[in-house]
């Protein structure tokens, strides 16, 4: 069954590797700028940016940015389009990156240069402007899956496609479907952490199921979205809330015994539970509460003891968060 190309509005030059998952990775060659025109027909929207490159990479991905912002995404996107939030186009940043118009956009921090991570993404979407009168097509058959492009150990997604008849309309519904896969199994090393729901990730410090997503927002004391909450995880950073507070955590196991950390200048730490849940998404509202100054209630006191024995000094402190050290 013949595709049409996918329309990848990323400033794609003649001296980028295109492949047909959306992928592009720009060359240090002197090329000029391909030329993409659009008919009046097609607006684009603003500007998104639900994730945050901690943890595995940047993730601005349709599903995500529908979530948030409901009806602001049309269903069946033309192309889309990505900066830096600094405003650099994502053809300009050196790194490798993935854009699909009906999956989103994404960069793993895997895929990059040595010593080099992500850079935090914003994207936007082309739409078909409301018409008073639209006419639908029909969508063809599914072609087969693609191979899964994940190595040992690592997450990827295998995309399918289908086309429009005839392809001058437009037809309700996503025009090609992402699926998550797993990469071939990695040879055994001596870890001994047991997940009871997914498996254990290559550092053996923790449980991954590749298929939940974990969604969320925090606020502050006040009421306040908490923006630039750190998410930690086993002291580890997965990401940081977004301006309007949100986050997304992709891979977080909801089996009731992982717990996230969650820190914001000014507030006390607060540690929470992932719930147990057999869906594939879940939500996570956490609030948070204001730190409290630290005050000596009581302290050590000194001892006379003969050499040989031991001697035992107390102290008592109030405050948020509890101090873990004391020093007298």
């Amino acid at each position: 069954m013949s595709q049409r190309p996918l329309l990848i509005f990323l400033g794609i030059t003649a001296a980028t590797v295109l492949t047909v998952q959306g992928s592009w990775r720009g060359h240090n060659k002197e090329s000029n700028p391909a030329v993409y025109h659009s008919d009046d027909n097609y607006e684009w929207t603003t500007w998104f940016n639900v994730d945050h490159p901690g943890g595995r990479g940047d993730y601005e991905q349709l599903n995500a940015i529908r979530f948030y912002y409901r009806t602001r995404v049309c269903e069946t996107p033309r192309a889309v389009e990505a900066r830096t939030t600094e405003w650099v186009p994502a053809r300009e940043t050196g790194e490798m990156v993935h854009a699909d118009p009906t999956v989103g956009f994404w960069c793993l921090n895997e895929e990059q240069s040595p010593g080099r991570n992500c850079s935090n993404y914003a994207v936007r979407f082309l739409c078909l402007k409301e018409m008073g009168m639209n006419i639908q097509g029909t969508w063809g058959l599914w072609s087969n899956w693609s191979p899964c492009p994940a190595l040992c150990g690592q997450v990827g997604v295998q995309l399918r496609y289908r086309s429009c008849q005839p392809q001058s309309l437009t037809c309700n519904g996503p025009k090609i479907e992402g699926k998550p896969c797993n990469g071939p199994e990695c040879m055994k090393t001596d870890c001994y952490l047991h997940c009871v729901m997914g498996r254990v990730n290559a550092d053996c410090d923790a449980c991954m199921c590749e298929e939940h997503i974990l969604l969320g927002s925090v606020r502050s004391a006040g009421g306040l979205t908490a923006k630039g909450t750190a998410i930690l995880h086993s002291g580890k950073l997965l990401t940081l809330t977004d301006h309007n507070g949100h986050f997304r955590i992709p891979g977080i196991c909801p089996d009731g015994n992982t717990t996230l950390t969650f820190r914001l200048l000014g507030h006390a730490t607060r540690d929470v539970i992932v719930p147990v849940t057999s869906e594939r998404t879940s939500v996570l509202s956490v609030q948070l509460k204001r730190a409290e100054k630290l005050h000596v209630l009581s302290n050590p006191e000194s001892k006379a003891r003969r050499e040989g024995q031991s001697a035992a000094f107390c102290c008592k402190v109030a405050g948020t968060p509890r101090p873990d050290k004391y020093q007298w």
